[in-house]
């Protein structure tokens, strides 16, 4: 959490890793939605996927670690 409000990716959530899948399948309920999930490194990111594609997502992607993006980030 403290990663996500140092700098995160404009419009993105922060869910923590201990509450996947649930805020997901609230928020997506819809299996076929694209994901698109990230952490500070890369490491937390591709757990999360794989448990996200056991949840029965289907078009889900870890895009990495922030700490390698380059675009504009918000802090919060």
């Amino acid at each position: 959490e403290e990663d996500y409000h140092a700098g995160h990716v404009p419009g993105s959530r922060f869910i923590s890793l201990q509450a996947l899948p649930t805020p997901v399948l609230d928020a997506a309920p819809d299996r076929s939605t694209p994901l698109f999930v990230y952490c500070y490194r890369g490491n937390r990111s591709a757990y999360a996927v794989s448990m996200l594609k056991d949840a029965g997502y289907l078009n889900v992607t870890n895009i990495g670690g922030i700490e390698f993006y380059h675009g504009n980030l918000e802090k919060s």
